[in-house]
């Protein structure tokens, strides 16, 4: 019998989210592997970023109960919100230049591991052959992202500036290593435990006497 939604722990179903930016991230980090490391023609890391930025600001606005989806025209129709058809226009107009073609590529082309011996299937670029031809994968992975609901986890880490995906809204941070050195070296961060330490301090004394 399938597991209801919401017997399901969050923190598994963040994961099969985690998992599903696995090679996104990569991408965003420049990890892809040695063979294609710092290879525009593989992928483009701006027009990536640029793809992750615009909707996360759709997702800004459509996420914002403010802002309304549609209005009253005088014929009492219900029009769209045009700003935010706008947003959608722009994001299409961008989304052009992955028009594609299925093709099999492989899969040590991607980690030049000679036990690799299988084939990886994805959608490769129309155009140039210098075109990114790894780009249109990963543009579908951020759609998904959209659609779960999860595309605002992408997130660079406060510290390396390494992207991550966010398991919670407040994570900052890639790793323990990180959050340790920003900790130790964040000016703001380091003001903060210093007040809190000295009203910890006077809050003891104070309890103490009597």
């Amino acid at each position: 019998m399938a597991k209801h939604e919401s017997r399901i722990q969050k923190s598994d179903r963040d994961f099969s989210h985690e998992s599903a930016a696995k090679m996104l991230l990569k991408a965003l980090n420049d990890e892809l592997g040695p063979a294609t490391r710092g290879r525009r023609e593989v992928v483009d890391g701006r027009a990536l970023l640029l793809t992750v930025k615009r909707f996360q600001a759709l997702e800004s606005v459509l996420s914002n109960r403010d802002i309304p989806l549609f209005s009253l025209a005088p014929d009492q129709s219900m029009d769209p919100n045009p700003e935010v058809m706008r947003k959608f226009a722009a994001i299409n107009r961008f989304l052009r230049r992955y028009e594609a073609y299925p093709r099999i590529i492989p899969e040590f082309y991607t980690d030049a591991n000679p036990l690799s011996r299988g084939l990886l299937f994805h959608w490769g670029r129309v155009g140039p052959h210098q075109q990114p031809f790894f780009e249109v994968g990963l543009v579908q992975d951020i759609v998904k992202l959209y659609q779960a609901g999860r595309i605002s986890s992408l997130k660079q880490c406060d510290q390396c500036r390494r992207w991550l995906f966010a398991r919670f809204p407040h994570q900052r941070f890639c790793g323990a290593v990180c959050k340790e050195a920003f900790h130790r070296s964040n000016e703001t961060d380091k003001k903060r435990r210093r007040e809190w330490a000295r009203n910890n301090y006077w809050l003891h004394k104070n309890k103490n006497v009597k």
